[in-house]
């Protein structure tokens, strides 16, 4: 419900046309956002920033906004196997509401053995299944592989990822 409010209130101030639609996904964190930006129309890189900023801004309220990696794809049909030649633009921006943490040695200590074999057997099952999907050209459960990954996304927004 929050959500279409967010997004009823967005279109109403003119940040977003009909063709565009703003979601945000918990980030697995307090106040840490995955913001995914939905557009039937090729808006660019520029213009997506834009929108997901004046967004960010809404949902963060009077907490400061911190932006992490973000990545976009533009003129590509992501929603079906099909090859229609639909515009479409998606972007996916990492947002952190309020101040970042300070970085202690505990929160930056290495991975001891069992974390290490652990995340290896995920990657390499996540990109085996992907790598599969693409083969298959089977995109959108491709693209959907990619959304797990990002929605257990361990990293803090604008901190590299080492």
């Amino acid at each position: 419900m929050k959500f279409l409010v967010t997004l009823l209130a967005l279109s109403i101030s003119g940040f977003l046309s009909a063709s565009e639609e703003i979601k945000f996904h918990d980030g697995g964190r307090n106040n840490t956002y995955v913001v995914e930006l939905i557009s039937s129309e090729d808006i660019g890189e520029k213009r997506g920033l834009e929108i997901i900023a004046n967004a960010a801004t809404k949902k963060c309220g009077e907490n400061p906004t911190q932006y992490g990696k973000y990545r976009f794809h533009g003129q590509e049909n992501l929603s079906s196997n099909d090859s229609s030649g639909e515009i479409s633009f998606r972007m996916i921006q990492q947002l952190y509401c309020g101040k970042l943490p300070e970085i202690t040695q505990e929160t930056t200590k290495p991975l001891n053995d069992q974390e290490k074999s652990k995340l290896e057997r995920q990657a390499k099952k996540f990109t085996g299944l992907y790598l599969n999907s693409i083969a298959k050209s089977d995109y959108k459960k491709a693209y959907s592989f990619l959304s797990v990954v990002i929605k257990e996304d361990k990293t803090i927004p604008g901190m590299g990822r080492h």
